[in-house]
């Protein structure tokens, strides 16, 4: 039916009948389609019939995604270095500058070994041996310019 009703839909937009009786039929296809698909949304119906496109394939969205997908990363990785902060706090207490400055300056991939490996942690010790195994990459001139 799904396949069908494409097709079935094409053939109403291309009757040779006045535009007005057209719309009407239009209208009533998917009306009929809304209640054989009741697990469906309009919009899904609309999909299916080929009358609209999913946001995430038109050009604007992957322009707007690729456009903030930087932005967002680092939005993202900001919030797992709070919540990573958070949890050491929580397991060890206060830190010292130098060590939330540690924490802050790793990349994505190493926060979330350490948010693993605080879980063994139980003295501010475990945290800085854990800092001395894993140093954050040095920043180069290219990684901070805009």
């Amino acid at each position: 039916m799904r396949e069908q009703a494409p097709l079935a839909y094409g053939q109403i937009q291309q009757a040779p009948l006045p535009e007005s009786a057209r719309r009407q039929c239009l209208d009533v296809f998917q009306s009929w389609l809304l209640a054989r698909f009741q697990d469906q949304t309009l919009e899904e119906i609309l999909i299916m019939l080929g009358e609209m496109t999913p946001l995430e394939q038109t050009r604007a969205y992957r322009e707007i995604v690729a456009k903030n997908k930087p932005i967002w990363l680092e939005e993202g990785r900001q919030r797992e270095v709070q919540l990573v902060l958070r949890l050491l706090r929580r397991r060890l207490g206060k830190l010292t500058k130098a060590q939330q400055a540690s924490v802050q300056s790793l990349p994505v991939d190493q926060l979330e070994d350490l948010t693993e490996a605080l879980l063994d942690f139980s003295a501010a010790a475990d945290l800085e041996t854990w800092l001395a195994a894993h140093p954050a990459p040095q920043q180069t001139a290219c990684d901070t310019a805009p």
